[in-house]
């Protein structure tokens, strides 16, 4: 990732001011008195005053920071945001601070030409893509009189998934099961259905298919026993329970897929069962959700209906009036966080 430098700003401490008075004084007293001494002291002292400032300047110069590699970010989580601050001169830099939010952190110094890690704490408040507020790295190197500033807007944006929950959904026992026969135990498993994808394991392809149409097709295997625990995410709706429902959505899928229960989850771009390899295309698809109308509710419900003509939907609702709600053989999701 890439860097932009706004502006560079230099601030005066108050001591420097009464360091200069003092000086003043001084030079005062060595013209009326005459004394070399009083004179050298005065150039002395009004040198390092020079220098202080020249060198918080030039300990800035030719800086880059950039974000570095990331992981994944969730909304609301504190998050070390690693950057990388290079320094490109053939001398170090001594003593910078970084600045965000009014809140200073310690960087330390950077030898010549040679870059450092530092890791920057950081709450993202809202899913989707979220760019890091500025950044103001600062030094008053070498006397502190003088304090250089150089302010950087990283222009790279951040997806932030949602936030998550810890949660337990309900389901009856009628779709769960009991003792031995709950479906996260993943015993005796039959084919529920197939679906055309790129790849797949060779022990989930549907071979006769493949045979007889030339399109891959995978096996969705299931337990025997009691009915297939369907989720969908209505579109349709806005507001605080809107974003509440992609949360308990993202959370639900973290629950569902570390218990090993099968299930079949619509949110957004995203149906699929949730497991490993398609896991942050399920957090992209809810980070990235926008509310949607009613017409996108109805689409999903026919959907729905026809993937799944004889199973219950749990949904998550943000509106009574949903159209999904009337037209799916359906309850609603029950959380307890």
């Amino acid at each position: 990732m890439g860097f932009f430098k706004k502006r560079e700003r230099v601030k005066v401490k108050g001591k420097f001011f009464f360091l200069s008075a003092v000086i003043l004084l001084i030079g005062i007293g060595g013209v009326n008195s005459g004394e070399n001494q009083v004179l050298f002291f005065f150039a002395l002292t009004l040198a390092a005053v020079g220098v202080s400032g020249f060198f918080a300047r030039r300990n800035l110069e030719r800086i880059e920071i950039k974000v570095s590699q990331i992981g994944r970010v969730f909304c609301c989580e504190e998050t070390l945001i690693p950057l990388e601050i290079k320094n490109k001169r053939f001398y170090p830099r001594f003593a910078l601070w970084i600045r965000k939010e009014e809140q200073d952190t310690f960087v330390g110094d950077i030898p010549s030409r040679s870059t450092r890690s530092f890791p920057l704490r950081h709450k993202f408040k809202r899913r989707g893509y979220n760019s890091l507020p500025p950044l103001i790295l600062w030094s008053e190197f070498p006397i502190g009189m003088v304090v250089r500033e150089r302010k950087f807007l990283l222009p790279e944006k951040i997806l932030v998934y949602p936030k998550i929950y810890n949660v337990k959904p309900y389901f009856p026992e009628e779709i769960m099961g009991e003792g031995e026969d709950r479906p996260d135990m993943r015993g005796n498993e039959e084919v529920h259905y197939v679906r055309e994808v790129e790849e797949a394991e060779p022990r989930k392809i549907y071979w006769k298919g493949l045979a007889r149409t030339g399109k891959l097709m995978e096996k969705m295997m299931g337990g025997s026993f009691g009915e297939r625990i369907i989720i969908a995410l209505d579109p349709y709706g806005s507001g605080p329970s809107f974003e509440e429902n992609i949360s308990l959505i993202a959370s639900l899928g973290y629950y569902l897929w570390k218990n090993r229960i099968f299930h079949f989850l619509f949110a957004g771009n995203f149906q699929d069962e949730v497991n490993e390899k398609n896991l942050d295309s399920f957090m992209t698809s809810l980070a990235l959700m926008k509310p949607g109308t009613r017409e996108d509710s109805e689409q999903l419900a026919s959907t729905i209906k026809k993937m799944f003509p004889r199973s219950t939907v749990f949904l998550a609702l943000s509106s009574d009036d949903s159209p999904m709600k009337h037209r799916l053989n359906s309850k609603e999701l029950v959380f307890i966080k």
